[in-house]
């Protein structure tokens, strides 16, 4: 079976750092987070990837190459502007001839999509639909089902009372070919707004598979921030990594130092004298914290160089970001690739710099 991955998000809520990086490039546990869909995918026998791809190609393609590495074919197409969720699979329409599985590329989860497959087969489904189940289904694309599975109505945003239903489109899909066919060519196109209702009105099979499995859009600060903890304190487990190691390779830490909690070390990082770091908090390789400073629940990209007596809590700092000494950044800021933060400077709570 082939996997399309819908790559091509620029992850605007996630600005300034996605300025220089496309969403599903942003690290997660210091890797990419296509990394996690792609280990997933591997663990159901899923090898052959298409990746669609619209703003910073050039970043995916690069990273991943042609898959190998991974033991993993990977293909690339790319569109000149956005199609859409839908769209971009027409696009890719060509290389698929047999039944397939679409994922969003701004999802994190360990569903398992063996048992997804089996249930598309077992109810000879023309698509099936992953669904995963909320409080309060007022800001999603509902779904309703039959007692089998059936799908029986899509609601978008329905206001509270409207449908008894919580369970909402998780953003999965397995499909066979010819279902794709209604859908415009070279047109921005949805699944939930175009292709599955008109599926649903001309008397197609479509079902909901219903699982609940780690499942998170990281496509906000809050999201991106929770998924990184929670791997951290094991709430959610990385299907291709080893949390058990603390440091990375060539990674020094002064005994003067002292570490609480859970935290993570990336390659070449070098911790000072005095220094205090309160988990959760992710360095990425090469990050530099000097004497003195007080780090808190906070994730670094890489090659971040931080001088004495440095205070930061709860904020995420991008690539190449240099802090002066006698600096504060108060909780909840963002600070962008190649930001310098000059000395003695007070960061407010909520600042993003860029």
């Amino acid at each position: 079976m082939k996997a399309v991955i819908l790559a091509g998000g620029e992850g605007v809520r996630l600005r300034p750092l996605t300025l220089n990086m496309p969403k599903p490039m942003v690290p997660i546990f210091n890797a990419p987070f296509l990394e996690i869909m792609l280990a997933n995918l591997k663990n159901h026998g899923i090898n052959d990837v298409i990746m669609t791809l619209c703003y910073l190609p050039d970043r995916i393609q690069e990273y991943f190459g042609n898959g190998h590495s991974l033991d993993m074919n990977i293909e690339y197409v790319l569109e000149t502007s956005p199609l859409g969720t839908a769209g971009a699979v027409k696009n890719v329409e060509a290389a698929l001839d047999s039944t397939f599985i679409v994922l969003n590329g701004d999802i994190v989860t360990d569903l398992d999509i063996s048992k997804m497959i089996q249930f598309h087969k077992e109810k000879k489904a023309k698509a099936t639909i992953f669904l995963r189940e909320v409080d309060n289904p007022s800001s999603f694309g509902v779904v309703e089902t039959d007692l089998d599975g059936k799908v029986s109505k899509f609601l978008e945003k329905p206001e509270p009372g409207v449908t008894s239903s919580n369970w909402i489109n998780g953003g999965i899909y397995i499909l066979e070919p010819d279902t794709i066919n209604p859908i415009p060519s070279d047109t921005f196109y949805m699944f939930e707004k175009g292709l599955f209702p008109y599926l649903l009105e001309s008397g197609q099979s479509v079902y909901g598979f219903r699982q609940e499995p780690y499942w998170i859009d990281v496509g906000t600060y809050s999201n991106y921030i929770k998924v990184n903890m929670d791997i951290l304190d094991e709430n959610y487990r990385h299907p291709s990594d080893n949390i058990s190691s603390r440091y990375g390779e060539n990674t020094s830490i002064s005994p003067a130092s002292k570490i609480y909690g859970n935290v993570r070390f990336g390659d070449k990082c070098k911790v000072g004298s005095g220094t205090t770091i309160d988990g959760p908090s992710i360095f990425g390789n090469g990050c530099n914290l000097g004497d003195n400073c007080t780090i808190a629940g906070s994730i670094f990209w890489e090659s971040v160089d931080i001088g004495d007596n440095v205070s930061i809590t709860d904020s995420v700092i991008g690539n190449r970001v240099s802090i002066g000494y006698n600096v504060v950044v108060d909780s909840g800021c963002i600070i962008g690739d190649d930001v310098v933060i000059e000395n003695s400077q007070n960061i407010p709570s909520g600042s993003i710099l860029e």
